[in-house]
């Protein structure tokens, strides 16, 4: 389980990964960032899976985290991820043959 407060940075974040056992690997271009997890309440306390605390992460700071082993993590900022589209992302193309032999 992951344990953060409601006002953990991205870097106190990762560092609550290690505690856990997890290993980390932060790409030295991710900058650290405030996560704004619970602002009205900086005191509180968070437990989270670490799948779930993954989700947060992406969710809150500008980085994409992978997971490249058990336990093990990669954390790279935005500006390095590249998205390729997939065919689900394209609108469907009408098909020309209709069953027809050719």
């Amino acid at each position: 389980m992951i344990t953060l407060r409601g006002d953990s940075t991205l870097f106190q974040a990762i560092s609550a990964f290690r505690s856990a056992g997890m290993t980390m690997h932060v790409d030295p271009a991710v900058e650290d960032a405030a996560l704004g997890l619970a602002p009205e309440n900086p005191d509180a306390i968070l437990t989270l899976p670490p799948e779930e605390a993954v989700l947060v992460l992406e969710r809150l700071a500008p980085v994409r985290v992978q997971e490249i082993g058990p336990k093990e993590y990669l954390v790279v900022p935005l500006e390095k991820v590249n998205n390729v589209e997939g065919p689900q992302t394209r609108p469907a193309e009408p098909s020309r043959n209709h069953g027809a032999p050719g």
